[in-house]
């Protein structure tokens, strides 16, 4: 869903190639692609527990790890559902208003 809403910025850009690899570049910080989450400064890490990102990579490597007791399971997966519900409608919105914004030509 994060890469849906990111895509639609291509209704109202011409060239959506630099948001989308500045959101793979915030994307790699905060999942805990580039290096592990415990690694960042306590007020980047302060963000990275805020977004969505953490429940891509690091959450469930720190699951298997056996880092994650029963109530940061729940209270995080209760997390990851509210970002997907409100991500699913940021979606929604966007692509119907960038609908009506595209335009193309060509045969």
């Amino acid at each position: 869903l994060m890469h849906f809403v990111v895509g639609t910025v291509a209704f109202w850009f011409e060239e959506g190639f630099a948001v989308s690899s500045m959101f793979m570049y915030v994307f790699g910080l905060f999942s805990g692609d580039f290096a592990p989450l415990a690694l960042l400064p306590n007020w980047l890490h302060t963000i990275a527990n805020i977004l969505p990102f953490q429940y891509v990579l690091n959450f469930p490597l720190q699951i298997y790890l056996g880092n994650v007791d029963a109530i940061t399971f729940a209270t995080h997966m209760t997390r990851a559902l509210l970002w997907c519900g409100g991500l699913y409608v940021i979606y929604r919105i966007l692509w119907a208003r960038g609908v009506y914004q595209f335009s193309s030509v060509g045969r």
